[in-house]
């Protein structure tokens, strides 16, 4: 991957386009301004940064910039992602919020973890960006999308708990696994109580009586 943040942000500007830096570094480390100067004059370039103004780069600093780059997109797309590293923590990222991820799908004799990853919900694409209709079976992903439909089904007009939800749902899954699909749904919410009961967000049971403090 090196090198292709630079290329996509030379081209961008070059065919007039415009583009934003989530610089992995702060902003007075950055040494490249000047190389940008009349795009950034012309409004058409913006670099930003998380970090400390005087932080130098550090590889850490660049995956954890990621996610921000993903939540900054319209849409997700990935050419080739290895079996570690900041394309592939971005992608699970992304895959768990529920994002669309779109990449690209590899050819039989590649090494890489694209395959892998459409197995975990990401979109296959062609060189193009057009989706690809594949007879995978259901990815990890999609799985998940129809037990949540699932669990806001059975949750209408009701409170359970996760030894409950599992019950409804015929689902051979441990009790953690379901609490934590569901703790990351701001449409669910618990009522802090003991057992754990879970509802819809703005259908709380009736029983549960929520105070507030002054």
């Amino acid at each position: 991957a090196k090198g292709v943040d630079s290329i996509g942000l030379i081209n961008a500007i070059h065919y007039g386009g415009t583009c934003v830096v989530v610089l992995a570094e702060g902003v007075k480390q950055y040494k490249g301004y000047r190389d940008y100067y009349q795009a950034l004059t012309e409004g058409r370039i913006l670099f930003i940064s998380s970090f400390d103004p005087d932080d130098r780069w550090i590889t850490f600093k660049a995956q954890e910039r990621n996610p921000l780059i993903y939540a900054l997109g319209d849409k997700v797309f990935i050419a080739e992602a290895g079996e570690k590293g900041g394309t592939m923590n971005g992608a699970i990222y992304a895959l768990k919020e529920h994002w669309d991820v779109h990449i690209r799908y590899p050819n039989i004799d590649e090494t890489n973890a694209n395959m892998a990853l459409i197995n975990k919900g990401c979109i296959p694409v062609d060189m193009n960006g057009r989706k690809i209709v594949t007879n995978l079976p259901k990815s990890e992903l999609a799985i998940e999308k129809d037990i949540i439909t699932n669990i806001e089904r059975i949750l209408s007009g009701r409170s359970l708990t996760i030894r409950e939800l599992l019950h409804e749902l015929k689902l051979n899954w441990k009790g953690t696994k379901l609490s934590g699909l569901i703790k990351r749904q701001e449409s669910i919410i618990s009522n802090g109580g003991k057992p754990v009961k879970y509802t819809l967000k703005g259908k709380e049971d009736s029983t549960f009586v929520q105070t507030e403090l002054f």
